[in-house]
């Protein structure tokens, strides 16, 4: 969701070079799974909500550079029809990190929010899809809310695209 790095100091400064892949994925709050919630049972579950919206697969913010601490590829995966996961690549074989996803709610047209965890927290993020990948407009990891419509809290930077690559 971020090309650029150094455009989210406000969340390098929560999480070190992480904070700002939050934005990629970033992708709060709800400590009980969705899967068990009316929304999950209208919307589908998380394997339907993330395959509709073309969120399976490799994403970065530049895919003609190989991944790298600056520029990570985000591999999501479905592991079952209510769990998926995010990992976040700075080489072929070398995880960052992972993020386990447990809840996605259909919010809009365009958006998705998808809820889970990152090593210890809770993470909620709110994704626009778009025809070639998608936008992170609101993130929150552990309670703390780093970026709201599309803008890192406490700056005017923006977030900007994640484009799914090409099959490598």
């Amino acid at each position: 969701m971020t090309g650029s790095p150094g455009k989210l100091s406000a969340l390098r400064a929560t999480r070190g070079w992480t904070g700002w892949l939050s934005a990629a994925l970033g992708l709060a709050v709800s400590a009980a799974s969705l899967a068990a919630s009316p929304a999950a049972a209208a919307g589908g579950t998380v394997k339907e909500i993330l395959e509709k919206n073309g969120l399976v697969g490799v994403f970065s913010g530049d895919c003609r550079k190989p991944a790298s601490r600056d520029n990570p590829y985000m591999v999501s995966r479905v592991i079952d029809d209510s769990t998926a996961q995010i990992d976040a690549m700075e080489g072929p074989t070398n995880r960052i990190y992972a993020q386990f996803i447990d809840g996605a709610e259909q919010i809009g047209p365009s958006k998705v929010r998808i809820r889970g965890t990152w090593d210890d927290k809770r993470f909620e993020f709110v994704w626009r899809t778009e025809a070639n990948g998608f936008v992170a407009t609101d993130l929150i990891v552990g309670g703390k809310i780093l970026a709201r419509d599309g803008k890192v809290v406490g700056s005017d930077d923006t977030l900007d695209l994640m484009e799914r690559c090409k099959a490598q």
